[in-house]
């Protein structure tokens, strides 16, 4: 059985042609599939960036870039609040939610009710 797999394999590959028609239906198959269920990005976004301070540092530069490209859109960034004055040197301390880090459980996995709470004064949207 596992001998006529690979003999149907090795004939697989050395057809290029079906290699070719392969390839175009699966990608226009996962096209059509991320057209479909794609969700519009039309409210506000938040960016997740609870990293320690050096970390931190290094995101700037992407942090920007987000701004920059959604400027249509309110973008906040959700950091720890020792980050709070980085981040504030680029962006307006009211796109800025700072949160404390014993704010969550298991090595920063889930959040606190406290945590919770601070999010849902901010309008990010429902979904989070």
């Amino acid at each position: 059985m596992n001998g006529q797999i690979l003999e149907i394999i090795k004939k697989l590959e050395k057809n290029k042609i079906f290699d070719l028609i392969f390839e175009f239906l699966s990608t226009t198959l996962l096209s059509l599939i991320r057209n479909c269920t794609r969700k519009n990005l039309s409210g506000n976004i938040i960016i997740i960036s609870l990293h320690k301070l050096g970390d931190s540092v290094f995101t700037i530069p992407a942090v920007m870039q987000i701004f920059e490209h959604f400027s249509n859109q309110n973008v906040y960034v959700l950091t720890f609040s020792e980050n709070k004055n980085i981040y504030n040197t680029v962006l307006k301390e009211e796109y800025i939610i700072p949160l404390e880090e014993d704010g969550f459980f298991l090595g920063g996995r889930i959040a606190s009710k406290n945590a919770i709470n601070i999010l849902s004064h901010y309008p990010i949207g429902e979904e989070l």
